[in-house]
């Protein structure tokens, strides 16, 4: 499952911070807030930390950017 795949990689399997992340997404207006949020998101969970931490960080950008168009 994705959304379980993307909990574990980026929000170090805290499902009550993915689900926050989710919710505030979902609140925002436009990507263009929602990639601020996204790139303090990537500091604070060290998306860069590996590959596949990395390719999962893309993965969830490109779902958020889908969602916004």
């Amino acid at each position: 499952n994705d959304r379980l795949l993307t909990q574990n990689e980026l929000f170090g399997g805290n499902k009550a911070v993915a689900d926050e992340v989710i919710k505030d997404l979902n609140n925002m207006s436009g990507f263009e807030s929602a990639r601020g949020f996204l790139l303090s998101l990537a500091t604070k969970y060290n998306w860069a930390a590996n590959e596949d931490r990395k390719k999962q960080a893309k993965t969830f950008i490109k779902l958020v950017r889908r969602r916004f168009r």
